[in-house]
């Protein structure tokens, strides 16, 4: 999916409604996390990617709540 389409898919999930909470938000990002092959080229940049995501989303959830 290109980043247009995403950030735009992103926003329509909110809208409807569909945002996960925090913990389970974090939760899916481990399971990524886990799915992702090590050997795979930029493999690091994808676990530094969503580790960023994960520690934003902790970081609002805790201001939020």
């Amino acid at each position: 999916m290109k980043q247009p389409d995403a950030m735009l898919r992103i926003l329509e999930t909110e809208a409807s409604g569909g945002a996960a909470d925090p913990d389970v938000a974090i939760a899916n990002i481990a399971s990524l996390l886990e799915r992702l092959d090590p050997k795979a080229n930029g493999y690091e940049k994808d676990v530094a990617d969503l580790l960023a995501i994960g520690a934003c989303i902790w970081a609002l959830s805790k201001r939020v709540g």
